[in-house]
């Protein structure tokens, strides 16, 4: 059972579950005329399960690149090396995105390179770019825009002005967050000689560049709740305020005197539950449309 347990752990099951939502949400909310039915559609479905599989096949490789820095930053939940063996991990890790890549041939020969591109770039992350200025931190971002960006090309029904503001919004975040993360990871990476953007540049000014992309997102996040307000209704913009702009905004005060470990993975969390609440917004639009 513990096996089963660490397994689901190692492939951060929750994250998983995010991309779908996030997924089937964009689909379904803003495609205007989709209806029930497009949940059971069989070629979404792939579409969704092989992004899973490469977002799981990138979290086991990250795992297992990283079990030195891990036993440093966070002994109590190495997963490799302890129930799943470094060579099960690798196992799984091939069929994942094995997996992944005959789906995308099945769906397209352009998902197919998309599929490919980026696990070839969570390769280049776990072995190479994690440990570099600012890189690695680009790449992340990058890939969760990317699985937000493909889904108009897909489909050709999802409206584009929102899926580009949702993808913004994702990009910013998901880069603050992985900010965040190597500020709470600061110890083992400097141990084993990381260039990370705290360990460069220090904490401080890692932390006015956090609160400049803070800044630059809740001013987005407001102008274009008052945009699409216009539209949709105003209670668009009221929730976007309660359950986006305020937590940002305790975010980025609260962020000025963290300076622990337990605070900026904190903050790690914060950032998690600003993302679900922007993607449950999506549903505004179904009510629209």
């Amino acid at each position: 059972m513990k096996t089963i347990i660490d397994f689901f752990r190692l492939i951060r099951w929750l994250n998983l579950l995010i991309i779908a939502l996030t997924q089937y949400a964009a689909a379904w909310c803003l495609a205007p005329h989709k209806n029930i039915a497009h949940f059971f559609e069989l070629r979404f479905a792939l579409l969704v399960i092989g992004t899973m599989l490469i977002a799981a096949a990138g979290y086991i490789l990250n795992d297992y690149m990283d079990v030195k820095l891990d036993l440093v930053n966070k002994p109590d939940k190495v997963v490799i090396g302890n129930t799943i063996s470094r060579r099960k991990a690798m196992i799984w890790h091939s069929i994942f995105n094995g997996m992944a890549l005959l789906i995308g041939v099945f769906l397209s020969a352009k998902l197919a390179i998309v599929f490919l591109f980026s696990e070839l770039v969570l390769w280049a992350y776990s072995s190479i770019l994690k440990r570099k200025f600012f890189s690695g931190n680009f790449a992340v971002a990058m890939l969760v825009a990317v699985s937000i960006l493909i889904l108009p090309a897909f489909d050709a029904s999802i409206l584009w002005r929102p899926i580009i503001a949702y993808t913004v919004f994702a990009f910013l975040l998901t880069l603050v967050r992985e900010i965040i993360k190597d500020i709470e990871d600061m110890k083992g990476d400097a141990v084993h000689n990381c260039k990370t953007l705290p360990i460069v540049l220090g904490l401080r000014p890692t932390k006015q560049i956090i609160r400049g992309i803070l800044f630059m997102l809740m001013l987005a996040v407001i102008l274009y709740a008052i945009r699409e307000a216009q539209f949709i209704g105003w209670h668009f913009f009221i929730y976007g305020m309660l359950t986006v702009l305020i937590p940002m905004f305790y975010l980025f005060t609260t962020l000025h005197k963290a300076d622990k470990k337990k605070d900026f993975s904190r903050l790690s969390i914060w950032c998690k539950v600003i993302m679900f609440a922007g993607i449950l917004s999506m549903f505004f639009f179904k009510i629209m449309y």
